[in-house]
């Protein structure tokens, strides 16, 4: 016969003293599923927060745009209407892209009413700046209006 040996015997119960394969792998699923949910959040504020810097560099964009047009006055923005190239500004209606930043474009619109020249300017910008190659590209806008009387004028 053999000796015994001395120690701790090995009781049913010290046996399953682990985790089981079904429990490692169930806990992984729900790890592997948060993982994912965080993840899916994230890209979705990645993509929020890209949209607010393309409308803000927007906003920015058409403000200086809105600047020169006030600061060429009334009679240059009269004279852009009827077609003449005065005070360096281009005719409207024809979409140009910023020097700045050729991911950002814009189109001004004029109307005469009376001694008030009113003004739309609307800046176009994709909506993917980071793959600007990629087919099928979507564009977003945004637009500001404003005017310019003539002097002694409304």
């Amino acid at each position: 016969m053999l000796p015994r040996r001395s120690g701790p015997s090995l009781s049913p119960r010290s046996r399953r003293a682990g985790l089981s394969f079904l429990e490692i792998l169930f806990a992984m699923l729900v790890l592997t599923f948060g993982i994912y949910g965080s993840m899916n959040i994230l890209r979705t504020n990645f993509a929020a927060n890209q949209r607010a810097v393309n409308r803000a560099i927007a906003v920015e964009l058409a403000r200086m745009k809105a600047a020169e047009f006030e600061a060429a006055g009334y009679d240059a923005l009269l004279a852009a209407m009827q077609g003449q190239q005065a005070a360096q500004l281009p005719a409207a209606s024809a979409t140009k892209p910023f020097q700045a930043d050729p991911n950002y474009s814009w189109r001004a619109e004029l109307n005469h009413s009376g001694s008030v020249v009113e003004y739309h300017i609307r800046v176009f910008f994709r909506k993917n700046r980071l793959k600007p190659d990629e087919a099928g590209d979507l564009w977003d806008s945004m637009e500001i209006a404003g005017q310019v009387g003539a002097k002694g004028g409304a």
